[in-house]
Order: structure tokens, then C-alpha cells, then sequence
């Protein structure tokens, strides 16, 4: 009985690692059935009594454990637990990647990957040069335009869109430097491709520092791959630069004077800095004011308003007009809703990823250059909330699975010796 068990929960986990690598840059819903079979697969593993393969739970609770405090303290929160913290099933996709990748055959589940990732940049493509929604396709209506317009894609948000192809997109460049296999570097360019076409200015940012970082980490160790990234780099310039729609995106990154995206953000962040110095007490500073950190920032965002686009008129302060007072800002959410603690335990997450990808690219180089994508995302979450995006975390958590699964195979790999 105990092998049937196991037997049964094995296949259900890899069914569930399968329909992920289809439906991750394709289909949200898609992604829960993933994860519902996933977690149903688990539980029938664990009945057989077998050791499960865990990766690192460590860097989970650097933020769960936060959360939840700060949830003890905010029933409402606490009734919802799963809906207003990251203690939800997307962290599943982190634990079926994990298992699967173990194994050495996984090149079926990556093959899928890369063409759902191809798939899905094609599907902005189009969009972006007929005008058409994918959802709401007219065949007889059907032009093609010079300047692309903004896609929405199968997840149907560009900036959604943006964070999991640029997060797959580091997926598919370190299998490009570690396996010699075509369909990644193919993969990779084509996601690159959509990140641009997306218009979304934070993972543009993102790339650029992970295409900085990455043509002196090659300068140093690979001259000639060095060349490789400068001339990528070069052509996502000057694809940027060329056409009109997206030259224009670029150039107003730092446009704060008439922007009235980068506008309402200032307003935002100058509401929630506001709102910790007059409204947060000294236990809601340590560990968040939960969703409350909303209406706390919404009492100054008519204040902030004024200050940020220098008027003397009032604007009605509706927080659907700010973008219902998200912070836009993954630092700013996790201090407003979880507090200082909040904010330390997310930075701690990602400096553990860091501390062992760097640890152990002295034997695998590559993991150096992953570790250089995470910082890119990191710089983006300074301009949109991108870790708390359902797509984006189901993604993240299975990057991050699939990570240290390459870890977990290099330390068993080691000499005893060391």
C-alpha cells in the first residue's frame, strides 16, 4: 500500500509539474489546477510514509512567519489568512519543482516550458502590431500597424505579463550557459522580445541591470559570450529606441513633471511615508498595520497630491484613481502591511537565495548569472508590487524550485571529503 501511494503521488506531482510548465506565462487558472492537483499529490506521497525531498523551507519563513504575526494582531486579516498574505497555494509550485527537477531527465518539462514561453511572447507580438486582444480576436478586422500598441497577453495585464517572462527569461539564459541544447537561447530571446513589447518600464530597468552585471561577470570569465550579451543589449536598444511608442516609454522612466503614472506613484509613496510618521503606532511600525495600511495612507493622499503636483486645488482623494492605494512599491507594501519585521524578513529571503546561488558558483558558474536576474527583479519590485502578483509568484516559486534542485544535485555530487 505504501508503494501504491507513493506511486500515485509521484504521477500526480510530475501531472502537476506538467501543466505548470504549459500554463505559467499562459493561463492563471490553469496555474491553480496545477497546484490543486499538486497539493492533492503531496498528500498521497506523504500517507506512503516515504521521505518527501524538501528544498530549503528556511527562506519561506523569512516572510511567512512575519506575516503571520502581523495577522494575529488583525482579525480580519486572520480570517482571511490565504487571501491577504503570501501563506497561500501558490507557494506549491515551489515544492513540485523542487521534487521533479531532482531527477536528472526533465527535459520534457522545460521543452513545454519553452514553447508556452514562445507561445506567449508571439501572442504579445501579435497584439501589440494587429491591435487586437487575443480574448476578443477579429479576423475580418485583422491590419497590421508599425507602432505597436501596449499587450495584455494571455494573463491579461502587461506588467503581469513582464514579470513572468522576465523571470523565465532567467530560467532560459542560465540553461543557455549551463546545457547545449537551442531551444533555450531561442526561448530566451523570444521572452526578451516580450518583455519589450510588454512597455513594462520596471522590468526594462531589470534587464538592463541584469545585462550590466552580466557582460562584466563574461568580460572577466567569457570574452566572447561578453560580445554575445553586448550586441543583445545593443539590439534591445535600439529596437526600444526606433520605434516611437516604445522610445517614448523609455524616455519617460524619469519623467516626474508630467508623467502621470510616475506622478501618482510619488503621490502614493509620499502618502505611505506620511502615514508611517503620523498614523503607524510604535507596534504597528514593528510589525504592519495589514490591510488597514490602505486607509492610513489614503488620509494624506490629498496632501501628497498638492505637494507632488505643486497645486493649490483639491482633488478628490478616491483611491481607485490611485490605483486603490497599492503602494507600487514591493518595500513600501510589505513595511505598510507587515512592518519592519515585514520588510527585513522579505530582504532576508532574497539575501539567502543570493548567499547560496553565489556559494556554489564556484562550481557552477551559471548560478552567478541567475543570481544577477534576482537583483533585476529586485530593483523592479521598486516600482510595482511584483512578488505579490498570483502569475508571478507561481513562477517565482517554481524558478526558485527548480534553483535549488540544480544546488541539491551539485552538493550530492560533491567528493565526501569535502
Amino acid at each position: 500500500m505504501k508503494e501504491r501511494f507513493k506511486s500515485i503521488g509521484e504521477k500526480l506531482i510530475f501531472l502537476s509539474a506538467i501543466i505548470f510548465s504549459i500554463s505559467l506565462p499562459t493561463s492563471i487558472a490553469l496555474d491553480n489546477v496545477a497546484a490543486g492537483i499538486g497539493i492533492l499529490g503531496l498528500l498521497i506521497y506523504l500517507l506512503s510514509k516515504v521521505q518527501f525531498p524538501l528544498p530549503p523551507i528556511k527562506p519561506l519563513l523569512f516572510f511567512t512567519i512575519p506575516e503571520f504575526i502581523s495577522s494575529l494582531f488583525n482579525v480580519e486579516m486572520l480570517k482571511k489568512l490565504t487571501k491577504y498574505t503570501d501563506i497561500n497555494h501558490h507557494l506549491v509550485s515551489y515544492f513540485i519543482s523542487f521534487k521533479v527537477f531532482l531527477k536528472e531527465n526533465s527535459n520534457l518539462l522545460l521543452t513545454l516550458l519553452s514553447i508556452s514561453t514562445i507561445v506567449s511572447s508571439l501572442i504579445l507580438a501579435f497584439e501589440a502590431f494587429t491591435h487586437q486582444s487575443i480574448r476578443h480576436f477579429n479576423i475580418h478586422a485583422l491590419h497590421l500597424f508599425s507602432s505597436p500598441t501596449r499587450p495584455r497577453g494571455f494573463l491579461n495585464n502587461p506588467l503581469t505579463e513582464a514579470g513572468v517572462l522576465y523571470l523565465l527569461f532567467l530560467l532560459f539564459t542560465f540553461l543557455s550557459f549551463k546545457e547545449n541544447r537551442k531551444l533555450y537561447p531561442l526561448t530566451a530571446i523570444f521572452s526578451l522580445i516580450g518583455i519589450i513589447l510588454t512597455q513594462s518600464r520596471s522590468y526594462w530597468l531589470g534587464c538592463g541591470l541584469f545585462f550590466f552585471l552580466l557582460f562584466f561577470y563574461s568580460l572577466k570569465k567569457h570574452k566572447k559570450i561578453s560580445i554575445v550579451i553586448a550586441l543583445l543589449s545593443l539590439l534591445s536598444i535600439g529596437l526600444v529606441t526606433t520605434i516611437p511608442s516604445l522610445k517614448h516609454r523609455l524616455e519617460s522612466i524619469d519623467n516626474v513633471k508630467t508623467n502621470a503614472s510616475n506622478i501618482d506613484r510619488l503621490t502614493i509613496w509620499n502618502s505611505y511615508l506620511k502615514a508611517f510618521k503620523y498614523e503607524y503606532s510604535p507596534l504597528q511600525l514593528l510589525i504592519g498595520a495589514g490591510e488597514k495600511g490602505k486607509q492610513l495612507a489614503a488620509k494624506h493622499l490629498e496632501e501628497s497630491f498638492k505637494e507632488i503636483y505643486k497645486r493649490t486645488e483639491s482633488k478628490e482623494k478616491e483611491l481607485a484613481h490611485f490605483h486603490r492605494g497599492e503602494t507600487h512599491n514591493i518595500y513600501l507594501k510589505f513595511l505598510a502591511k507587515y512592518g519592519i519585521l515585514g520588510l527585513l524578513g522579505y530582504l532576508l529571503f532574497w539575501l539567502y537565495i543570493l548567499y547560496f546561488n553565489f556559494k556554489f558558483s564556484k562550481i557552477l558558474p551559471p548560478l552567478s548569472i541567475i543570481s544577477f536576474g534576482y537583483l533585476g527583479f529586485m530593483l523592479a519590485g521598486f516600482f510595482e508590487n511584483n512578488f505579490t502578483d498570483a502569475e508571478i509568484q507561481f513562477t517565482l516559486f517554481f524558478l526558485l524550485g527548480f534553483n535549488f534542485a540544480v544546488i541539491k544535485k551539485l552538493k550530492d555530487n560533491l567528493p565526501s571529503t569535502q
